[in-house]
C-alpha cells in the first residue's frame, strides 16, 4: 500500500481487502493489490488460485462479496455492463486462437470503441519506428 504523503506514486487502480466466495466455496481471501502508473503486472498461479476471479472483480465483471475497489484514490463500484472500459480498465480475455491475424498491439485493443494506430502507441512508448505502413484492409497503422 501507499502512504498518504506519497501523491506521486499513488496507485491509479487498487484492491483492499477483496474477498470473494461462490455460494459455501470462498475463492479469494482478503487480497490487496495495487497498480501504479505506468507498472506493468502478472497474475501468476496454479489453476484455480483466483487469478481470473480478481481480474473480473477489478474490471466489473464479477462483485467481491467484500472489499474496496478504488481507482484513482475514490472508493468505486464497477458494474458488469462494461462502464470499467469507459473509466479506462479494460479487460484482455485469454484466447490463444481469437486473432492470429492482428498484431501484438492491434491484439492489446481488439474491442476498443475507438481505432488505435500502434505508431501512435509506440510513439507515447518512446519507441516509434520509422517505418509504419498503413494497412487499408483493416484501416489501421502497423508497426513493421
Amino acid at each position: 500500500m501507499t502512504s498518504v504523503g506519497d501523491s506521486a506514486r499513488a496507485p491509479v487502480l487498487a484492491a483492499e481487502r477483496i474477498s470473494k466466495s461462490f455460494g459455501d466455496v470462498q475463492v479469494l481471501f482478503s487480497v490487496d493489490f495495487d497498480v501504479l502508473p505506468g507498472e506493468v503486472h502478472a497474475l501468476m498461479g496454479e489453476n484455480g488460485a483466483g487469478k481470473s476471479t480478481l481480474v473480473k472483480i477489478l474490471s466489473g465483471f464479477e462483485q467481491a462479496s467484500s472489499g474496496t475497489i478504488l481507482l484513482d484514490g475514490e472508493p468505486v463500484i464497477l458494474p458488469p455492463n462494461g462502464a470499467a472500459e469507459a473509466l479506462g480498465i479494460v479487460l484482455i480475455h485469454q484466447e490463444f486462437n481469437l486473432a492470429d491475424h492482428l498484431t501484438v498491439t492491434e491484439s492489446l485493443f481488439l474491442g476498443a470503441r475507438s481505432p488505435v494506430s500502434a505508431c501512435s502507441i509506440a510513439s507515447t512508448c518512446g519507441q516509434r519506428r520509422a517505418a509504419c505502413s498503413t494497412s487499408s484492409a483493416r484501416g489501421s497503422t502497423r508497426m513493421r
